[in-house]
């Protein structure tokens, strides 16, 4: 181990894992229920393709989803997310209608909706983002 003196400054490498070591530890602080002060909010527009009951979500998403779709009228609705118990719940998991009213967000960051909708619908997420290396 090498300490520096406060003015000095540590070589490239020494600075590289420093830096490595703490976007590890900013990374790992949402599973333990704490936020980096810097909450980045992203936006990204969704298909929920015609008799497809899954849609991925962004890459960079990490939670706090927040998803509407657009009816008939064009008016924005928003789509009720449900907890892992009460999509269990639904028993017929495989009805059609118009358009979507309740999706469940699995471990693999995959949205499921029901019922499953009957023609293509455009829909809206706002998110919480991975957060920036330093």
């Amino acid at each position: 181990m090498q300490v520096l003196d406060a003015i000095e400054v540590p070589d490239a490498a020494d600075q590289k894992h420093a830096l490595d070591a703490l976007d590890m530890l900013l990374k790992e602080l949402p599973w333990h229920g704490y936020q980096w002060p810097k909450i980045v909010s992203g936006q990204a527009d969704l298909t929920f393709t015609a008799a497809t009951q899954t849609v991925s979500l962004p890459s960079d998403y990490v939670g706090n989803a927040m998803i509407t779709y657009l009816d008939a009228s064009s008016n924005e609705v928003p789509l009720k997310l449900l907890t892992r118990e009460k999509w269990n719940a639904i028993v017929r998991k495989t009805d059609t209608a118009d358009y979507p009213t309740h999706g469940f967000i699995d471990n693999f960051d995959v949205l499921w909706l029901w019922p499953i909708q009957s023609a293509n619908v455009s829909g809206k997420l706002v998110y919480q983002q991975a957060i920036d290396d330093t």
